[in-house]
């Protein structure tokens, strides 16, 4: 039996099923399948993982460009004389988002370091 979106196919297809996450098998009382999403397909007992590509292949996603970013980095000195760089950067929604390589703003997603630089922009 297979089963795509829920409508049972006569037959096993004559070439491997297009699916959008990649495939994993189940075995159930009622069989072995091959699942991806919504998409079952019944497979022989004996299939293993190496098998699947004859059964189901992972379409291929277009990739999307990456929207371009304006950053803008400052390299800032710590209180033990450490090198930290913060950085600034913009997204679509026109939100400024700001991080720092130290150990604190690795923790707490805030620092004194992105502080300072905050307050030399809007001093500007």
């Amino acid at each position: 039996m297979t089963v795509i979106d829920n409508k049972p196919l006569p037959t096993p297809p004559a070439s491997p099923i297009e699916v959008d996450w990649p495939p994993l098998l189940a075995n159930l009382p009622s069989g072995r399948y091959a699942i991806s999403g919504a998409t079952w397909l019944r497979v022989p007992e004996d299939t293993t993982f190496e098998d699947l590509p004859r059964y189901m292949v992972v379409k291929e996603r277009e990739s999307q460009p990456a929207a371009p970013q304006s950053a803008r980095e400052w390299k800032v000195r710590g209180s033990k004389g450490n090198e930290y760089i913060v950085t600034q950067r913009g997204s679509d929604s026109r939100q400024i988002f700001f991080s720092c390589t130290c150990v604190g703003y690795g923790f707490r997603r805030k620092c004194k370091h992105v502080d300072s630089i905050k307050k030399q922009i809007e001093a500007k």
